[in-house]
């Protein structure tokens, strides 16, 4: 079973796909989440993550992570809104709608705050950002081979102290989660619990899982230290392993990725499309 964010092998279309077409995909609605402030866009995007998502047989469990980063966000969200009571900070929707007051208040030093419509599509899109662009990560990362990506990679030149850069962080995460997984099974084993509700004793309890992984982390920073030192900065160029062929189905979904990617990016600078 693949720990969070790691890839799993499943016979799937989006499984199938080059290395590279998934990349660009992933790519360009990755860079749009980024920029788009308007919910009527950032939506789509969400549709669109959901869909791959859906596609690729992401597990299910992944998700629970965008709802802890929502509710980690609410207290920015809370503060975001509450300051966003100009409404020349907003260049598309008309001033007088996004100008209109629920409440508001003056405060000495810090000046007018309240919630206003224009706050409040701010603190929205704020809120779905992360969510959207995790969305449209977890695909790519599920579906994509970490050898069938670096191999893919290695065929465009790309400088192979780049290949490993990327190599480690494409990991290091799933490599800590699994790690920590196995601490906290051993520490389990032992009779090691964490439930209490006074903050120093929770506060003791954490610190055997905390020693165990500082300890782990140091072992994996020399592993890569290592590593480096072998394989990335050598005199040698990697070679792949594998030659992936890019099939025509790749090569469309590609130059349809990127003519709507364009598009979109020519629209948001000309024509503002995607703020609010």
């Amino acid at each position: 079973m693949a720990v969070f964010l790691e890839y799993a092998y499943r016979d799937t279309f989006y499984h199938r796909l080059h290395p590279i077409t998934k990349l660009v995909i992933t790519l360009n609605l990755f860079i749009l989440a980024g920029l788009y402030w308007d919910v009527r866009f950032l939506l789509p995007i969400a549709v669109i993550g959901l869909l791959i998502s859906y596609t690729a047989r992401v597990p299910v469990r992944w998700f629970l992570a965008i709802a802890g980063i929502m509710i980690f966000l609410i207290p920015f969200v809370i503060i975001g809104v509450l300051t966003q009571v100009n409404p020349l900070l907003f260049k598309v929707y008309p001033r007088e709608f996004v100008s209109r007051e629920f409440f508001t208040v003056t405060l000495p030093l810090v000046g007018k705050i309240g919630v206003t419509w224009g706050g409040l599509l701010w603190g929205l899109a704020f809120e779905l950002r992360i969510p959207i662009i995790l969305l449209c990560i977890y695909p790519f990362i599920y579906s994509t081979s970490f050898n069938d990506l670096v191999n893919a990679l290695s065929r465009y030149n790309i400088p192979y102290q780049l290949l490993f850069i990327l190599m480690v962080a494409y990991r290091f995460v799933p490599v800590t989660v699994r790690e920590t997984m196995t601490i906290i099974t051993a520490l389990r084993l032992r009779g090691w619990e964490v439930g209490s509700r006074n903050p120093k004793i929770v506060f003791q309890r954490f610190l055997p899982l905390a020693f165990a992984l500082v300890r782990t982390l140091v072992k994996m920073i020399d592993e890569v230290n290592t590593a480096a030192r072998i394989r990335a900065f050598g005199a040698s160029k990697f070679t792949p392993i594998r030659q992936l062929e890019m099939h025509i189905l790749d090569k469309l979904l590609i130059a349809a990725s990127l003519a709507l990617f364009i598009l979109a990016l020519y629209l948001l600078f000309t024509q503002n499309m995607g703020l609010i």
